[in-house]
Protein backbone atom coordinates (compact mmCIF):
# COMPACT_ATOMS: atom_id res chain seq x y z
CA UNK A 1 0.00 0.00 0.00
CA UNK A 2 1.53 3.34 -0.98
CA UNK A 3 1.38 6.11 1.90
CA UNK A 4 -0.25 9.14 1.41
CA UNK A 5 1.07 12.23 0.40
CA UNK A 6 0.96 14.35 3.86
CA UNK A 7 2.45 11.16 5.73
CA UNK A 8 5.18 10.76 2.69
CA UNK A 9 6.45 14.27 3.17
CA UNK A 10 6.58 13.77 7.14
CA UNK A 11 9.25 10.17 6.91
CA UNK A 12 11.42 12.56 4.23
CA UNK A 13 13.94 14.74 5.71
CA UNK A 14 13.78 18.80 6.30
CA UNK A 15 16.39 19.51 4.27
CA UNK A 16 14.71 17.91 0.89
CA UNK A 17 11.61 20.65 1.46
CA UNK A 18 14.26 23.53 1.77
CA UNK A 19 15.48 25.34 -1.47
CA UNK A 20 19.07 25.23 -1.96
CA UNK A 21 20.77 28.12 -3.44
CA UNK A 22 20.91 26.76 -7.03
CA UNK A 23 17.53 26.40 -6.62
CA UNK A 24 16.92 30.06 -6.28
CA UNK A 25 19.48 30.61 -8.76
CA UNK A 26 17.62 28.71 -10.98
CA UNK A 27 14.11 30.10 -10.61
CA UNK A 28 15.40 33.83 -10.79
CA UNK A 29 17.14 33.14 -13.95
CA UNK A 30 13.95 31.56 -15.36
CA UNK A 31 11.40 34.05 -14.26
CA UNK A 32 13.36 36.54 -15.64
CA UNK A 33 13.71 34.99 -18.64
CA UNK A 34 9.73 34.84 -18.81
CA UNK A 35 9.82 38.45 -18.40
CA UNK A 36 11.98 39.30 -21.38
CA UNK A 37 9.68 36.33 -23.64
CA UNK A 38 6.37 38.33 -22.84
CA UNK A 39 8.01 41.75 -23.34
CA UNK A 40 8.61 40.85 -27.13
CA UNK A 41 4.86 39.92 -27.54
CA UNK A 42 3.58 42.80 -26.12
CA UNK A 43 5.21 45.66 -28.73
CA UNK A 44 3.28 44.46 -31.22
CA UNK A 45 -0.27 43.53 -29.54
CA UNK A 46 -0.05 47.48 -28.78
CA UNK A 47 1.22 48.26 -32.14
CA UNK A 48 -1.45 46.18 -33.93
CA UNK A 49 -4.38 47.70 -31.64
CA UNK A 50 -3.08 51.61 -32.72
CA UNK A 51 -2.71 50.64 -36.29
CA UNK A 52 -6.21 48.85 -36.24
CA UNK A 53 -7.93 51.64 -34.14
CA UNK A 54 -6.15 54.39 -36.36
CA UNK A 55 -7.20 52.81 -39.40
CA UNK A 56 -10.75 52.37 -38.40
CA UNK A 57 -11.10 56.03 -37.70
CA UNK A 58 -9.74 57.16 -40.49
CA UNK A 59 -12.33 54.80 -42.83
CA UNK A 60 -15.17 56.65 -40.92
CA UNK A 61 -13.10 59.91 -41.21
CA UNK A 62 -13.19 60.91 -37.82
CA UNK A 63 -11.32 63.85 -37.86
CA UNK A 64 -12.05 64.94 -33.94
CA UNK A 65 -8.72 64.46 -32.63
CA UNK A 66 -8.74 60.13 -33.32
CA UNK A 67 -6.66 60.15 -35.42
CA UNK A 68 -2.81 60.60 -34.77
CA UNK A 69 -0.60 62.22 -36.19
CA UNK A 70 -2.90 64.52 -38.30
CA UNK A 71 -1.14 64.27 -41.78
CA UNK A 72 -3.01 60.41 -41.94
CA UNK A 73 -6.17 62.74 -42.78
CA UNK A 74 -4.76 64.96 -45.58
CA UNK A 75 -5.84 63.72 -49.16
CA UNK A 76 -2.99 65.30 -50.47
CA UNK A 77 -0.50 63.25 -49.09
CA UNK A 78 0.68 59.65 -49.95
CA UNK A 79 -1.88 57.18 -52.29
CA UNK A 80 -4.89 54.92 -52.22
CA UNK A 81 -6.97 57.82 -50.18
CA UNK A 82 -10.61 56.52 -48.87
CA UNK A 83 -8.66 53.38 -47.76
CA UNK A 84 -6.79 52.83 -44.53
CA UNK A 85 -3.71 53.77 -44.92
CA UNK A 86 -2.34 54.70 -41.33
CA UNK A 87 0.87 56.43 -40.75
CA UNK A 88 2.22 54.96 -43.91
CA UNK A 89 -0.12 56.73 -46.27
CA UNK A 90 -0.43 53.75 -48.08
CA UNK A 91 -2.73 50.69 -47.12
CA UNK A 92 -0.43 47.91 -48.74
CA UNK A 93 2.38 48.75 -45.89
CA UNK A 94 -0.49 49.34 -43.55
CA UNK A 95 -1.63 45.60 -44.17
CA UNK A 96 2.14 44.10 -44.23
CA UNK A 97 2.52 45.50 -40.87
CA UNK A 98 -1.11 44.34 -39.40
CA UNK A 99 -0.11 41.27 -40.85
CA UNK A 100 2.97 41.07 -39.41
CA UNK A 101 1.60 41.80 -35.51
CA UNK A 102 -1.57 39.55 -35.84
CA UNK A 103 1.20 36.81 -37.30
CA UNK A 104 3.10 37.37 -33.89
CA UNK A 105 0.35 35.34 -31.97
Amino acid sequence: MTPRWGEQMAEQPVQRHLLSADDVFHHAGAALFAAKRHFGVEVPVFAGAYLSLTGVFEHFNCTSGLVWPDYIMDEQLGTQFGRSRGPFMESVAMGRVLTMALGHF
